[in-house]
């Protein structure tokens, strides 16, 4: 009988444990931070989330390691741009001691991209040509990009229930540059209407 307790004991505290889960976005899976919009969508063992750009703020996101998380986590994200002006540059810092294992893909939606490591914790993204007015798919978010690939990120020891940042800026052509592009654009007009008359 004593045994049956015990067992009885046993399974209600296992009850009580919570299910291993995977990385997540402190806050809530949906969110806005810094005036922008976050939907986390990350599973076990990958850290994937939308970002809606909607100030020139950075963005700041706080991720919970889960228990099904190990010492190298897959990460891929779209970053869609409803500023109504063309990003230049993403750069990703990350905290907390976490940093890159390996860098992936960037692809726009109409231009190129590069990527940069430019220290183990910190990567720049530049989009070619005048920037990009749409979003920036980095990794392989929705898994059927031919030729993207996945970034990685070393969690340097961070066990379950421990957090990281990831702060996300972004880099547009300052209010000067545009003016003279178009003022640019204007004299170039000018002088085409010219040589047709």
């Amino acid at each position: 009988m004593k045994f049956i307790s015990s067992l009885i004991a046993a399974a209600a505290a296992l009850a009580l444990v919570p299910a291993a889960h995977a990385v997540s976005l402190q806050g809530g899976a949906a969110q806005t931070v810094a005036g922008n919009l976050v939907d986390d969508f990350s599973t076990d063992g990958l850290l994937s989330f939308d970002l809606g750009l909607q100030t020139l703020q950075p963005v700041t996101l706080n991720f919970v390691v889960g228990a099904n998380d190990g010492g190298s986590l897959p990460f891929a994200a779209l970053v869609s741009n409803f500023l109504g002006y063309n990003v230049q540059s993403l750069n990703i810092s990350l905290g907390n001691g976490v940093t890159f294992d390996m860098l992936g893909t960037a692809i726009p939606a109409f231009n190129s991209a590069t990527v940069g490591l430019l220290n183990g914790s910190e990567a720049l993204v530049s989009v070619a040509g005048v920037g990009e007015g749409v979003h920036v798919e980095l990794g392989n978010v929705f898994g059927d990009t031919p030729g993207a690939t996945d970034w990685t990120l070393n969690l340097n020891g961070l066990q379950a229930g421990q957090s990281f940042s990831m702060t996300i800026t972004t880099a547009v052509p300052e209010p000067s540059a545009i003016a003279m592009v178009l003022a640019g654009l204007g004299v170039a007009a000018g002088v085409a209407r010219r040589r047709q008359a």
